[in-house]
């Protein structure tokens, strides 16, 4: 019995031997290396998924209603974040154009000025307004309106009055708009003449909609009749390409309202656009440190590779990206500003 004691704490030794010697491999060591390294503000680093505790992941998020691609490297105190933000916004892009040339300029953040501004004052009319309150998001805003963020937004104007009418339209700011036009209306004898002009793309068709009557069209003119009180219309507009935009007009007989549409608004000169820019954020330790653009390098972050990669522990499908960056960081703590060169491989999210 003594004997067996002795074989089974023997068989014991030599199987907590065999673990030792045969440790786990660390994730990086068996699926393809996500990683970031270079110099940051003096300090060399190199975050590798899989060693550290470092875990890469990937998602799709939101800015104002403007899709942004994210991949982030991190452990419990250092993070590696690469926003890539969409362009293009009425078109679905696909990873070919959010690689496109290879190469994306740095995102440009404001501080708190003012990107693009609208008012009452600054509508064309047909017929006079009085006043109007702009609402914001469902946020009444006054007179005027100002945007301090790019995004896309849903800007009604309330026009007071015996009733009160309201028009709603989608504004963007801060991105490229290949697909702007000017929607307006004349009325004549209780005939409406819908006109589209200043288009700065070709139109392949207009859909156009009021009250309960509608039209498919491929011109850029609609007339309708206008019997009593005032109308909507809406023109849903395909361009060439394939990109839709729809755009409202509030139009009407007598002294009732007719406004021009209002997607031309006054944009700053500090408009830098978004279209295809990358944002990236660093954190080591209790530092943190975000880019700025100060010299408009349209070349910042360059692409070298770019493949579709499935993971082998969680299935999911990624994009996987190899970079090299050229950036100017600012530092949280004290604003201060460092140039940092940065290799990295990184999964960005795949949106079908």
């Amino acid at each position: 019995m003594k004997a067996y004691s002795y074989i089974l704490i023997l068989m014991t030794l030599l199987l907590a031997t065999c673990q030792k010697e045969f440790p786990k491999l660390p994730e990086s060591q068996v699926t393809p290396v996500f990683y970031a390294k270079g110099m940051i503000d003096g300090k060399e680093i190199e975050f590798r998924a899989g060693d550290d505790n470092f875990i890469m992941s990937s998602l799709l998020w939101n800015w104002n209603n403007v899709p942004v691609y994210r991949g982030e490297l991190h452990n419990s105190e250092n993070s590696f974040i690469v926003d890539l933000f969409e362009g293009n916004l009425l078109r679905q892009a696909t990873y070919n154009e959010l690689t496109q040339g290879g190469a994306f300029g740095c995102a440009y953040l404001s501080s708190g000025e003012v990107l693009a501004g609208v008012a009452v004052d600054n509508l064309i009319q047909s017929s006079g307004i009085g006043t109007g309150v702009w609402v914001l998001n469902d946020t009444t805003e006054g007179q005027e309106v100002a945007f301090y963020e790019p995004g896309r937004y849903n800007l009604s104007l309330s026009i007071p009055g015996s009733i009160t009418y309201e028009l709603k339209n989608e504004v963007i700011v801060g991105y490229e708009l290949p697909y702007r036009f000017r929607l307006g209306a004349e009325i004549q004898n209780q005939i409406v003449t819908l006109q589209i002009t200043e288009n700065s793309t070709e139109i392949s068709q207009v859909e156009w909609s009021y009250g309960m009557q509608s039209a498919l069209t491929t011109g850029a003119v609609q007339q309708f009749q206008v019997l009593n009180g005032s109308v909507e219309v809406i023109a849903k507009v395909t361009f060439s390409d394939g990109a839709v935009r729809e755009r409202r007009i509030l139009v009407g007989q007598g002294n009732a309202v007719s406004i021009e549409d209002y997607v031309y608004f006054i944009e700053s000169q500090l408009v830098r656009y978004f279209d295809y820019k990358v944002d990236v954020k660093i954190r080591l330790g209790e530092e943190k440190y975000t880019t700025i653009d100060v010299e408009q390098n349209e070349a910042a972050v360059a692409v070298l590779e770019n493949e579709l990669f499935k993971d082998m522990v969680t299935g999911e499908q990624v994009l996987k990206l190899k970079m090299t960056m050229t950036l100017n960081l600012r530092r949280e703590s004290d604003g201060g500003i460092t140039e940092s060169v940065i290799e990295s491989i990184i999964a960005m999210p795949v949106v079908e």
